[in-house]
């Protein structure tokens, strides 16, 4: 596999493994439509795309944990 294979593989299985995988394309699908986004690759797309569903899943996380606490 060739670099930017594996990262479209390791995005995949991790979206997949969470069971994020509606709010992944739906991030995808919203990209599509913004300026920011027009020139970047298709590999830029999918790690902006997992890097903000990763982000609001530790968000969500961490709040959970915090709810456990009190």
């Amino acid at each position: 596999m060739s670099g930017h294979e594996d990262v479209f593989y390791e995005i995949y299985q991790e979206v997949h493994s969470r069971g994020q995988e509606e709010i992944f394309y739906k991030q995808l699908e919203k990209m599509k439509y913004q300026d920011k986004h027009k020139h970047k690759s298709i590999k830029d797309h999918w790690e902006y795309a997992y890097g903000k569903i990763s982000e609001a899943h530790q968000m969500n996380e961490s709040f959970l944990k915090n709810q456990d606490i009190k």
